[in-house]
């Protein structure tokens, strides 16, 4: 009698939720032609109905968990204000749930070190950091990887608002996800919010992010294990529990742990360029958007760049230069896919410099590398607006080489950019100023020797002497290699350049 009472009274009825995703003041949804998805729960079985701004979106089932999911229309990046309005459709359920919305541009960040390093470690970070203000209520931050010493508390499970200073929610939030968001935010003269998005974790190999299912029936097996993680196991908890929150964009910063796996497992860059397709292609399907731009941050030069067939550098650690292939091979068709080329933004030679104090795989100066991903991002998102090319690094123009004799040759490599703003790496504080140099030749295609006396001249030019049988037919810049990552050496006067081996601007 009792139990029939309180049904009659209503007591305990299920009411309609929203997922802590979409609740509280920050929310960030991405704006566009297709929409974007929004879910909570109800009782199971039932529906729920959606208004926007007084406007019916429509009423959805839900499943038998209990868990309801739907597409609201298409909107414009603004900074209105929007509230949508969740309800039991039968008309019952009490109060419908609320949520206090806004659209703009939602990114995506993950990958190892590089893209982990927070914003007070990096290059300027403190300042960075104080000044966060200026963005409160413009940039959302998501991570389920809890912040350190946050103040207020971070919120893992929804969005939060950035907060100055070195408690404040900034501070420990990736440095790079929020230098790119920064800049796309700036780029789009401020006229719409952004919602960034971080998962990653240092040392750890490309298999563990994407998702299970696909290492072995869509690429080859992992076996044995690269290491640093278990395969799916980060995105499965750093990734998957944002799914299917529809985003504009993806930034991808990893490399380094798959040209260098743990022993007995060796490297992975022949399979890498499968793995990133793949992670690319499952990405946008949890995520069910399949819109969405991607941009993969090349390997920066740092100590023991080599290649992997022939290296014979001092502590060489084999395959980086294989590896940048790797990464922009694993883009090359996709489409809104691309490469981010940071082959001038590394750091000086050494394992630790004032430069460089974590070490030359760290470069803590992000904030080229975040102008040219949110470029490349833009590119991909709005082409008529942020044509291709923006940000782009030095490309070369041209490279010729003449004989000095005694077997040696002077080849000159001239850039589009002058002055030529190169960072050396392994053999040379400054590009690249005497001594052994980051640029290597080769006769044959196969076979390539280091360059010495290396300079720079005025006009944007680089010239070195290698000692090659012949003369060289291609050059690359092995540390901080740009893709495409060999010049061609032109033949005499009259004649087409000579054949190489590796792709060519």
């Amino acid at each position: 009698m009792f139990l029939l009472l309180m049904q009659l009274l209503g007591a305990g009825a299920a009411t309609v939720t929203f997922a802590p995703l979409f609740q509280g003041a920050s929310v960030v949804l991405q704006s566009g032609p297709v929409g974007s998805r929004v879910w909570g729960n109800f009782t199971p079985n039932g529906g729920v109905r959606l208004t926007l701004d007084g406007s019916p979106v429509g009423t959805v089932p839900t499943d038998a968990t209990g868990r309801w999911e739907a597409l609201l229309p298409p909107q414009p990046p603004s900074w209105r204000v929007a509230t949508l309005l969740a309800e039991d459709a039968a008309g019952g359920g009490g109060a419908p749930a609320v949520s206090v919305l806004r659209f703009g541009v939602v990114l995506l960040c993950s990958g190892q070190s590089n893209m982990q390093l927070s914003v007070d470690q990096l290059t300027n970070g403190t300042a960075e950091a104080a000044g966060a203000g200026a963005f409160t209520g413009r940039v959302s931050l998501a991570t389920m990887q809890a912040p350190r010493g946050t103040s207020p508390p971070w919120n893992a499970s929804g969005w939060n608002a950035v907060s100055a200073g070195r408690g404040g929610t900034l501070a420990p939030f990736s440095g790079l996800c929020w230098l790119t968001g920064r800049a796309i935010f700036e780029a789009l003269g401020g006229a719409a919010p952004v919602g960034l998005i971080a998962g990653a974790v240092g040392g750890t190999p490309i298999e563990a992010w994407v998702p299970a299912g696909v290492l072995g029936p869509v690429c080859p097996a992992d076996a044995p294990p690269c290491g640093g993680a278990a395969d799916s196991a980060l995105f499965n908890g750093l990734i998957h529990p944002f799914t299917p929150y529809t985003v504009g964009a993806v930034l991808w910063d990893q490399g380094e742990r798959d040209v260098r796996c743990f022993a007995p497992a060796t490297n992975r860059t022949a399979q890498y360029p499968c793995m990133e397709r793949a992670l690319v292609q499952t990405w946008r399907a949890a995520f069910k958007s399949n819109f969405s731009a991607f941009a993969a941050v090349q390997l920066p030069g740092y100590l023991g760049d080599c290649s992997e067939h022939g290296g014979d550098y001092f502590n060489c650690v084999p395959g980086v230069f294989n590896m940048r292939l790797s990464q922009a091979a694993g883009v090359e068709g996709v489409p809104n896919a691309t490469a981010v080329v940071t082959y001038d933004l590394s750091c000086p030679f050494g394992v630790k410099t004032d430069e460089c104090p974590m070490g030359s795989v760290h470069n803590l100066n992000k904030t080229l590398v975040a102008a040219r991903a949110a470029r490349a991002l833009l590119a991909q998102m709005d082409p008529a607006a942020f044509p291709p090319g923006g940000a782009a690094p030095p490309r070369v123009t041209s490279v010729t080489a003449a004989p000095t004799g005694r077997g040696f040759w002077l080849v000159t490599v001239a850039f589009d950019a002058a002055p030529l703003a190169l960072r050396g790496t392994q053999y040379c504080a400054a590009c690249c100023g005497g001594g052994v140099g980051d640029f290597d030749a080769t006769a044959d295609g196969s076979v390539w020797a280091n360059s010495t006396a290396v300079q720079q001249l005025s006009g944007g030019a680089v010239v070195f002497t290698v000692g090659l049988p012949q003369k060289p037919v291609a050059v690359r810049y092995t540390a901080n290699q740009p893709f495409p990552q060999c010049a061609v050496v032109g033949g005499e006067a009259g004649l087409p350049a000579l054949p190489f081996l590796a792709p060519v601007e």
